[in-house]
Parts: C-alpha cells; sequence; structure tokens
C-alpha cells in the first residue's frame, strides 16, 4: 500500500466479502480508548473492536479480528524485527496524551483535527508519526529517558515536577495481556 498512489481502504475483504468500515480517526481512536480500559475484559474489548470498526457484521469472525488488528495498524504485519531498539513499553496514551497529540498535530501540520472528523485512520496516523518538536514528543522523550534509566539530572527534576502528566496510567491486566496475545498469534496464522 502506498499512501501517494493507492486509494485508502474504506472496506477489508473478510471470506471474500467486502465490509465497508468506519476508517475514520475519530472512530479509531476509540477502539483504543476501548483498548486502554481496564475495566473491560479481553473479550469485551475484541468485541468493541468490530462494532465500532465494521459498519456490517463480519462473516468470519477470526479473521474480522485479524484485519481489523492489520487496519489498525495502517496495513503494516510486519513485526519488530531484531536490533529494533530496547524495548521500553508504552511511551503515549491516546486517551491520557489527547490533548498533546492535538495540539502537536495543529502546530507540526497547521491541521486542526476538530475541522477534520472524516479524516481518514491512515492519514492521522502519518501526521501522528511525523511530529516534529512539539510539547508531545518532549513528553515521550523524557518518559523513554525515564524507562531506560538514562534521565538526565535536569530530566529527573522535570519528571519530579510533572509526574502527573508524565506517568501513564497502568491500563493492562494479565487478561487484557492475554487478549493482546491473542490477537498477535490471529495475525502470525
Amino acid at each position: 500500500m502506498n499512501l501517494l498512489t493507492d486509494d485508502l481502504p474504506e472496506a477489508i475483504e473478510i471470506a471474500g466479502e467486502e465490509i465497508p468500515i468506519n476508517y475514520d480517526y475519530r472512530t479509531c481512536l476509540k477502539i483504543m480508548e476501548v483498548w486502554e480500559d481496564s475495566e473491560l475484559t479481553g473479550w469485551e474489548k475484541q468485541q468493541a473492536t468490530i462494532a465500532l470498526l465494521y459498519k456490517t457484521a463480519p462473516p468470519d469472525l477470526q479473521e474480522a479480528c485479524r484485519m481489523a488488528l492489520l487496519f489498525l495498524n495502517c496495513g503494516d504485519d510486519k513485526e519488530k524485527g531484531e536490533g529494533a531498539g530496547p524495548e521500553v513499553g508504552r511511551l503515549f496514551s491516546f486517551t491520557q496524551d489527547a490533548r498533546f497529540i492535538f495540539t502537536g498535530i495543529l502546530q507540526t501540520h497547521g491541521v486542526n483535527l476538530a475541522e477534520k472528523p472524516d479524516l481518514h485512520w491512515w492519514v492521522f496516523c502519518s501526521l501522528f508519526l511525523d511530529l516534529g518538536d512539539c510539547f508531545f514528543t518532549q513528553l515521550i522523550h523524557l518518559r523513554k529517558q525515564i524507562k531506560m534509566g538514562k534521565a538526565t539530572k535536569e530530566e529527573r527534576q522535570r519528571y519530579a515536577a510533572m509526574r502527573e502528566i508524565i506517568d501513564l496510567e497502568e491500563t493492562y491486566s494479565a487478561e487484557d495481556m492475554a487478549a493482546i496475545s491473542e490477537f498477535d498469534r490471529l495475525l502470525g496464522e
């Protein structure tokens, strides 16, 4: 898939049938919020993902889950390879960092998301992944430095002063991790 030359997907093929999807970034962010909700079980999260993403019921739920994950990953089914760097865990939350992401996209790209309710998820992700120097990217850098134990004295002081903004709420229970692993297993089949 080439964002420059190909049409963005508005449907997903499941069991030979084209199923229209809600491809806008707001729907996909709601799905991300569902996955960040520690009150929901893994099964409930999978069901909510299917209900939010697909406009009609898909014929094969296992394939629908696999394809939903692929769509939400912007068509990239590659796993992180060797040498991709140390695993530091989550560095952001679409829920907790929403205001910083919003202003980062506005500052970096001049895109006011409030004026773009139908913006395709893949376009949103491209904007998100290309954020320049803004508070959000500085926040990510600080979180990473703290998690890796490489924070400078000044960074540790900033962390102490802004801990309520910097610390991410834990959202994954053991059951959540099992559901995520199941999604990963489905992707591997």
